[in-house]
């Protein structure tokens, strides 16, 4: 698993450490301190993706600022290294003197060891997951009922999904009503939850016993209070045995507080607060144990929110 990152010069990083991860990692802070950074960070240097698809792609999905700061050079000698267990050194070297531009003859890029990575916020996945094609390897191997568990977290009526290319290309959800609904009438909840899930499961199905990294940017939007624990426990559960390393980032205390219990249960987990230095505006994280959490999260007198 990934443990320690350094990063120099990317984005809103002028030299950054953090140390400690562990198999789900969870990451607060407030607005502007660098959360989906550390995620973007994370893609672009261990994604199997090019860097000029990984940039285009958000450029057209989201803003222009993604990931290039304002009033700053792209990439102009950013570096990114990682170190943890099997994996003693996992470093890139940008040198792109425009975005979006190809990488050129005599520019430093030192390419690290790729792995499959996911990367999941409200707007968009990368890489972008059909569906369909990877809800059929799920269905031909057998897990459908087992993915359709995880949707029952949140609405206890569906039974099971199926896939059909007579219907558009669109997942349907089998109710104990047995009607078949498209998934899009059930909101953000399932939505959120088929996003999450599907990578995980498209491994099992396939044998998949590498390590894949699973990134997840506002892990909560969507998800009432109520189905944090029954959602943590199972994401626990799922990475373990199916060797997924989760990052992901919440502004939700309620989140928080569910990860922390189901962390104390199931072991391997850590969340990290991230921040910016009053006065010289640098980038800090961190790294609260589950049983620092816990008191933090309890003591009256503390000022965690978490956000």
């Amino acid at each position: 698993m990934l443990q320690n990152i350094h990063i120099q010069n990317f984005r809103a990083f002028e030299d950054f450490k953090a140390e400690g991860f562990e198999r789900i990692n969870l990451i607060g802070g407030k607005n502007n301190s660098g959360k989906s950074c550390l995620l973007e960070a994370i893609l672009v240097t261990l994604s199997n993706n090019t860097l000029s698809n990984i940039a285009s792609t958000l450029r057209n999905e989201i803003d222009d600022n993604i990931l290039f700061e304002k009033n700053r050079n792209p990439l102009i000698n950013s570096k990114i290294s990682f170190s943890g267990k099997y994996y003693e050194k996992i470093f890139k070297v940008f040198n792109i003197n425009e975005p979006f531009n190809k990488d050129k003859s005599g520019d430093q890029v030192i390419q690290p060891e790729l792995f499959n990575v996911n990367y999941i916020n409200q707007d968009l996945t990368l890489p972008v997951i059909n569906q369909i094609t990877s809800f059929d390897t799920i269905q031909i191997n057998k897990l459908d009922k087992n993915f359709a568990d995880i949707l029952k977290i949140v609405d206890p009526r569906i039974e099971n999904l199926r896939s059909y290319s007579s219907k558009g290309n669109k997942l349907y959800v089998q109710t104990n009503h047995s009607v078949d609904l498209p998934i899009s009438s059930f909101g953000d909840s399932v939505k959120n939850l088929v996003n999450y899930f599907i990578p995980i499961f498209e491994k099992k199905a396939l044998g998949d016993k590498n390590l894949n990294i699973l990134l997840i940017d506002e892990i909560e939007n969507g998800l009432h209070y109520t189905a944090h624990y029954d959602f943590w426990k199972k994401l626990f559960q799922l990475s373990k045995s199916e060797n997924v390393q989760v990052f992901a980032t919440t502004h939700s205390l309620e989140m928080i507080q569910a990860f922390n219990k189901v962390a104390k249960e199931e072991g391997e987990g850590a969340y990290f607060e991230m921040g910016r230095e009053f006065e010289t505006g640098k980038i800090f994280i961190s790294k609260h144990d589950t049983e620092l959490l816990e008191y933090e999260l309890n003591n009256e007198d503390a000022t965690f929110r978490g956000e």
